[in-house]
């Protein structure tokens, strides 16, 4: 049996253990679907977009704290588009395929040629529909989908036009 393949089979026992323990929620869940998951949020608080050096509130953040991980999840057209999954220190491997997997919404990811040699600082991952994922070392995992990406555009968009607009100070 190949190294590769014994990898896989060591890393699908692992999940099959953890996946009944756990109740993940993810990009495109609902606000109801969080709080099913994680229970009530420890905080509300409004997604900033910075445009021309200004921080705008743009999308409801919701905070959740689950066992020993912090959850943040942004909001777009009431489902969730960016989420981080907040846990110190180096995540074993199968933590990560369960939480891709978890994100994929029917898409592939793959590993971010350009993300660099140092693994244990920092990891990226390109979902086929253009999303991305990245590990960083103490900050956890974010994911963010396109319709994150479309509605920030959008905000900057509507927000560099309405500064043209304003006189100057």
């Amino acid at each position: 049996m190949s190294l590769n393949r014994w990898s896989r089979i060591h890393t699908l026992m692992a999940l099959s253990w953890w996946l009944p323990l756990v109740a993940w929620a993810q990009v495109g869940s609902s606000e109801a679907a969080l709080t099913k998951a994680y229970g009530e949020p420890t905080a509300r608080e409004m997604e900033n977009v910075m445009v021309k050096g200004k921080l705008l509130p743009s999308f409801p953040k919701l905070t959740y704290q689950f066992n020993d991980t912090k959850i943040v999840a942004v909001l777009v057209s009431e489902r969730c588009a960016k989420i981080t999954y907040d846990k110190d220190g180096l995540w074993p491997e199968p933590e990560y395929v369960r939480v891709l997997a978890e994100n994929a919404q029917g898409a592939d990811w793959s590993d971010d040629p350009k993300s660099g040699k140092l693994r244990e600082v920092s990891r990226k991952w390109i979902r086929s529909d253009g999303a991305t994922a990245q590990w960083r070392k103490n900050l956890g995992l974010t994911v963010i989908t396109p319709a994150f990406l479309e509605a920030e555009a959008a905000v900057k968009d509507r927000a560099r036009n309405h500064l043209k607009v304003l006189p100057k100070d």
